[in-house]
Formats: structure tokens, sequence, C-alpha cells
């Protein structure tokens, strides 16, 4: 039977002069909503982040927005998972929204047991600031206890 699960958060307040990082008082906001959404074996999640704080010196504000959405299908046999196959795009913005990242993780997980399982994973970031751009292939395996 499908589900759905929805959150969210707002946050707020200031970091005081002389606490911590903050040299003047700067004030800060978060809001973030969050659904997952499980339907037969595949499980979709997708987040949506806004941040809005005071430069270092309080003199203006500084905004970033960043989102995901990530699908994964679990491959079972029986009523236990053997394989899971994943895509996610993440979008964010850096430096007050003057740079734009995207990233695409393409991944596929194989549980030799429950409690140990193989990865080969391929990653990708694209900005604006081309110097910033990657891609990066992993393979791992791990094992818990």
């Amino acid at each position: 039977m499908p589900s759905l699960s929805i959150g969210a958060l707002a946050v707020s307040g200031t970091c005081a002069a002389n606490a911590g990082n903050c040299l003047v008082n700067r004030k800060y906001s978060r809001s973030a909503i969050d659904v997952q959404s499980e339907i037969n074996s595949f499980i979709i999640n997708a987040v949506a982040l806004s941040a809005k704080d005071d430069n270092a010196a309080s003199t203006a504000s500084v905004k970033n927005n960043a989102f995901y959405v990530q699908a994964l299908y679990a491959v079972k046999d029986g009523s236990r998972t053997t394989w899971a196959p994943l895509i996610r795009f993440d979008s964010y913005e850096k430096s007050g929204g003057t740079e734009k990242v995207n990233e695409l993780t393409l991944s596929a997980n194989y549980y030799i047991t429950e409690n140990v399982r193989g990865m080969l994973e391929f990653w990708s970031k694209d900005s604006d600031n081309s110097a910033n751009d990657d891609d990066r292939l992993t393979a791992q395996v791990f094992a818990a206890f």
C-alpha cells in the first residue's frame, strides 16, 4: 500500500556578538519541507531548503536555496532486499545565489548479506564556475556489525 510522509522545519534566531563565530549580532533563518513516498518497491524523496543569513558585517542579507529529488528501487528476494539502484539530483546555491551547483548521483547497491553491501556509484557535479566541476566513480564494500 502506498504511503506518504511530509515534514517541515522553520527556525530563526540571532547569533549574538562575540558568541562563537559572530563579531556582531547576525540574524539567520532556515525553512524546509520534505516529502517521502513508498509505492510498491519504490522509495521517492524530495527536500527543499531555504537559508537566509546576515553577512559577516551584518550589513546585508544573503539567501541560498537548495533541493534534491531521489528515487530508490528495492529488488527483493522474498522479504530481503538484494539490489537497490538509486538516482538522485541535487541543486543548490552558494555565495548568496550567485553560483548554482547541480549534482547527479547514480548508484547500484547489492546486499551480499543483511549487513554487508557492495556499492558502485557515479557522481557528477556541474556548476556555474566550471573550475568546481567534478566527476567521481566509487566502488565500496560496507560491513555493519
